[in-house]
């Protein structure tokens, strides 16, 4: 398994049963989200902290059981950056043992012998995808 791999195995083990402060290690000081909706950048400081906390809240609020690494594939983009995408599947109470799979686009900054992610796109959106799989209600 790569480092890549373990990278994202451990981000989300920490996702499921780790703290907010867990959770930020993976990512570096500043970086990007981007949806289909929208983009946002973020400081990696106690703001993010909150609002990792309430990423946290709203997961056990819909029954998340398990956050699985389904697959992985990466590029180096020159030598400190990683282009990887990760898909992942996810378990939920309400869907039994039905996968939910999802893709992101990450760029990892890789300048020490710990990954950072500075930048992670998603094609999906996560609330229109939980309603598609009965998970929220419109």
């Amino acid at each position: 398994m790569s480092d890549i791999h373990n990278f994202f195995e451990k981000c989300a083990e920490f996702s499921i049963g780790g703290t907010p402060s867990d959770i930020a290690e993976f990512y570096g000081k500043n970086f990007v989200v981007v949806g289909p909706t929208e983009s946002m950048a973020f400081a990696n400081n106690d703001d993010f902290l909150k609002w990792l906390k309430s990423v946290q809240d709203f997961n056990n609020q819909t029954g998340l059981e398990k956050l699985m690494v389904r697959n992985v594939t990466s590029t180096f983009i020159g030598k400190h950056a990683v282009q990887a995408t990760v898909t992942w599947g996810v378990m939920y109470g309400k869907t039994k043992d039905e996968i939910i799979e999802f893709d992101i686009h990450y760029i990892l900054e890789n300048f020490t012998s710990t990954m950072k992610i500075i930048l992670y796109i998603s094609d999906d959106d996560q609330e229109q995808l939980m309603r598609e799989n009965g998970l929220l209600e419109y």
